[in-house]
């Protein structure tokens, strides 16, 4: 199999059908090329799971509210040779996808894109998010609503770091370069198409809880380690 996309999702019916819908119209663009499409039920308790088989794609359980295992769940199931993590509140592109590809094809381990938010936010929200974008770019560390990968170099970094509840994505790209250089390999993020994700943390979560996210964690990576500092942000479903 060429690819797999992989959706974790935890309480994610208002915006998992307009994910799975962009992906379905990637899966339907690359005919050429034979994928799966993987969500991981990550112990909800609304219509996720239900919602992920009305569009036929395959239905995995992580009984753990953990980001990192839901993410490595995925993977354990999936048959691709490159891997496209995508969250469940995420638009994917076609065009996006085969720039994923061509950068795997001229010798990419993996890699990201630059984040575009799907509304307006504030000015000073929207600072964490460039500096987010800049960071990326120079750091080589892809934001973890899109991340692709060879199978072969995601088992050869053993997955997401599970000792860490929130930007597992970085500890992922720190580990996938070291194995890069190995194997004579690159990252590569995509600067031609930005990947669209929902604006909606930046409406529910103070400012400081995002800057925490965005700014503070990849200089304090150890504050990762610690559920309580970081659970909100992906467990916590505000209004």
């Amino acid at each position: 199999m060429d690819y797999s996309i992989i959706i974790p999702a935890y309480n994610e019916e208002d915006y998992l059908p307009q994910t799975l819908a962009s992906v379905q119209s990637v899966v339907d663009a690359l005919q050429g090329q034979q994928g799966e499409v993987i969500v991981v039920n990550n112990n909800s308790d609304d219509k996720t799971a239900e919602i992920a088989k009305s569009y036929g794609v395959k239905v995995v359980f992580e009984p753990q509210n953990h980001i990192a295992r839901a993410r490595n769940a995925g993977e354990k199931h999936a048959k691709g040779r490159v891997l496209i993590f995508v969250d469940a509140d995420t638009l994917l592109t076609t065009s996006l996808v085969e720039s994923a590809f061509s950068a795997i094809e001229a010798g990419a381990s993996g890699g990201g894109a630059l984040v575009q938010l799907d509304q307006k936010v504030s000015f000073l929200m929207e600072l964490p998010l460039h500096g987010w974008n800049a960071f990326s770019r120079l750091a080589k560390i892809g934001a973890g609503c899109f991340v692709f990968c060879l199978k072969d170099a995601f088992d050869g970094v053993g997955g997401f770091d599970e000792r860490v509840y929130a930007t597992e994505e970085a500890y992922f790209f720190m580990a996938l370069r070291k194995w890069s250089k190995r194997q004579g390999r690159f990252i590569q993020i995509i600067t031609t198409e930005k990947v669209v994700s929902s604006a909606r943390k930046f409406e529910t979560h103070a400012w400081y809880e995002v800057l925490l996210l965005f700014m503070l964690l990849p200089f304090f990576p150890l504050l990762a380690r610690f559920q309580k500092s970081t659970h909100f942000w992906w467990y916590n479903r505000r209004k």
